[in-house]
This record gives C-alpha cells, sequence and structure tokens, in this order.
C-alpha cells in the first residue's frame, strides 16, 4: 500500500465500510493475554499480543494479527 492507494477494506459479511483497526485482543486480567508464543535465544520463549480489525456494523472480525511478524513462531 502506498500513499496514493488508501486501503479499502469491507466486511465480508455485511459489506460495511466502517472497519476499527487495531483492537487489543485480551482475555479476563486473572488468565492474562491471549498471544502467540515464539521463541527468544532458543531457551526463553516470548508472547506477541493479538490485535484485530473487527466491523463496527455487525461485529465481524475481519483479521487477527500480530504486529512483529517476523519473529521465530513456536509451532508444533
Amino acid at each position: 500500500m502506498n500513499a496514493e492507494t488508501p486501503k479499502s477494506r469491507r466486511c465480508h459479511e455485511c459489506g460495511n465500510e466502517n472497519i476499527v483497526e487495531g483492537v487489543v485482543v485480551t482475555q479476563s486480567n486473572y488468565r492474562g493475554d491471549v498471544a502467540l508464543a515464539f521463541t527468544s535465544m532458543r531457551v526463553f520463549t516470548g508472547s506477541a499480543p493479538l490485535s484485530a480489525d473487527v466491523c463496527r456494523q455487525c461485529g465481524t472480525v475481519l483479521r487477527f494479527y500480530v504486529d512483529q511478524p517476523d519473529l521465530p513462531w513456536i509451532t508444533r
């Protein structure tokens, strides 16, 4: 995406263009945040918080994402 072409997003469920971006995804406080796990220095693990884009009309979550996609993710 460049400065000349703004990002146009539509909800795939209702067609609405009123999308709120960057909503923080959490669980209740006593359980901690929902996050994706990654390794750090091959010994320690960390977690990257999830964000979401949500349709303001019908509440559909259009995508989940992390701000740092190049981390060494832990997979099964």
